[in-house]
């Protein structure tokens, strides 16, 4: 079981803390702490972390999360990070999360995003692309655990893992600016959006 992508895309920053899900949620603050766990229950429970980590409840996250699951996905997949390609939005990740489901993290700067942000960059890229395994239900969602990468995905007893074809180096600066992104597309920009400040 190798767990340095999940290690070197999900590690905890100095007085910051995740959860992880078994499924029910485990606040953690060091990586030692979510090894713990993924040695106690790899390949006996679903085993998920949260994308964002977090200071005093507010969520930080650093990736835009698309997950797809069904025989469209590879092609929503190729679909999508054609799309990065276009723009330049990079680096992107791609994780074979089961025999059918992927999930793809743009990474952008570590930020307390909005949800009016983050949704809005959903419904930006989305606008552009016609993909039909994608999950909307974690269409914005600050709070979203996706599976560890590394561990064993119990519903099929297959690994869920670092797609081969990617190429890019985990450590790589995003290009993509989530504010920047909205700003420059007003239309997506909720009319008398009251809670804007809240996560």
């Amino acid at each position: 079981m190798n767990l340095d992508v999940a290690h070197k895309m999900f590690s905890i920053p100095e007085n910051r803390y995740r959860f992880i899900g078994i499924p029910y949620t485990i606040k953690v603050d060091s990586w030692k702490e979510i090894e713990m766990y993924i040695k106690m229950y790899n390949g006996y429970k679903h085993l998920f972390i949260s994308l964002a980590s977090y200071i005093n409840k507010v969520p930080y996250l650093n990736y835009i999360y698309f997950d797809f699951d069904g025989k469209d996905a590879q092609d929503d997949v190729e679909e999508i990070t054609t799309y990065f390609d276009y723009y330049n939005w990079i680096p992107y990740y791609i994780i074979k999360s089961s025999k059918y489901g992927r999930h793809v993290y743009l990474k952008v700067p570590d930020f307390p995003y909005t949800k009016n942000v983050y949704l809005n960059v959903y419904k930006i890229i989305l606008s552009d692309l016609s993909l039909s395994s994608f999950d909307t239900h974690v269409k914005g969602k600050t709070v979203q655990l996706t599976r560890i990468p590394g561990t064993i995905n119990i519903k099929n007893n297959t690994f869920c893992e670092f797609d081969e074809n990617n190429k890019f180096d985990l450590g790589d600066k995003p290009t993509l600016n989530p504010n920047f992104l909205e700003q420059e597309n007003p239309k997506y920009t909720f009319n008398n959006y009251s809670n804007e400040n809240k996560y």
